[in-house]
């Protein structure tokens, strides 16, 4: 029976599991700070204060 990483091919490519770790850990961060704005402020004033806060963020890394 073929396993999930086998059947992705990402096992022996490590570049390839690094970039998609980081990309879906992104995903999850920031829908998870959007759900939970949304559900204290609405759909689109907690979308606005997400990215908001992600443009200040990434403004800090940037000055770093």
């Amino acid at each position: 029976m073929l396993s999930l990483a086998t059947l992705l091919a990402i096992s022996w490519q490590p570049e390839i599991r690094g970039i998609s770790v980081v990309v879906i850990g992104a995903v999850v961060l920031c829908g998870s700070v959007y759900l939970l704005l949304t559900t204290n402020l609405g759909s689109r004033l907690g979308f606005l204060v997400a990215l908001a806060g992600l443009a200040a963020w990434l403004m800090l890394m940037g000055i770093f």
